[in-house]
């Protein structure tokens, strides 16, 4: 049956009533869980976008590293947490273990609020070098493509300024040595390909202060990094 005649306006049957009505409902309940999430902070890490308790996004992980051209061990779940804590010496203000840090960013694409990977920041090439703010660094992040697995994200780079190899920060965690800092050169801790890799690695702390520029932005993320040896999310 027809609703009553509304003058200047054309009948509504109830199925247009119940549409109208249901489009409503619909478009309030997004806009209720868009507040919702801006208000919920995701455990999924700002840069590398991965939830290390997720089970699913350990699997997209352990995917990406069964891409690479070169087979490397796949780590277990635990083994994945060990390394991708803070690598810096102990800081007494913070907690032991630090995967996260405890600045939040927000992701002008989803608009929500996301915590970050201290290592993902540590090891972020236009970050360390002062290029950008972290909070930029996803927005520009479209642009690169690991070199490692073929997927575009928020990259570290190779050292050598006319090298173009490009590697997501997990990716260069688990590449089980082929970025070079940390594993082959901690005392020099600059990521670089195999190709341009220091043929000698420095055996002591002073040569690697020695390297690193008086602003001291240059330094990443080693097993000897000290506080400010490189940028975090919770000191600057």
């Amino acid at each position: 049956p027809l609703s009553p005649s509304i003058p200047n306006k054309p009948n509504v049957d109830a199925r247009d009533d119940y549409l109208t009505f249901r489009t409503e409902t619909e478009n309030f309940e997004a806009g209720r869980m868009k507040k919702k999430l801006r208000h919920e902070v995701s455990d999924k890490c700002f840069i590398c976008e991965l939830n290390l308790d997720d089970e699913d996004d350990i699997a997209t992980l352990i995917n990406r590293l069964k891409s690479f051209r070169k087979p490397v061990p796949i780590p277990s779940k635990d083994t994945i947490k060990a390394l991708m804590t803070d690598r810096r010496t102990l800081i007494p203000e913070f907690e032991e273990d630090r995967i996260y840090c405890k600045t939040t960013y927000v992701n002008t694409v989803t608009n929500r609020l996301h915590r970050v990977h201290c290592r993902c920041a540590h090891l972020c090439t236009e970050y360390q070098l002062g290029r950008a703010k972290l909070a930029e660094v996803v927005s520009m992040a479209f642009m690169n493509s690991c070199s490692l697995c073929g997927e575009p994200g928020a990259c570290t780079a190779c050292g050598n300024p006319e090298c173009d190899e490009l590697y997501h920060s997990t990716c260069a965690i688990f590449s089980n040595g082929y970025v070079n800092f940390d594993i082959r050169d901690p005392y020099l801790p600059r990521p670089a390909c195999p190709r341009h890799t220091n043929p000698n690695p420095s055996t002591n702390r002073s040569i690697r202060l020695s390297w690193i520029p008086s602003s001291g932005t240059e330094a990443f993320d080693s097993a000897c990094v000290d506080r400010y040896d490189l940028r975090d999310p919770d000191d600057d």
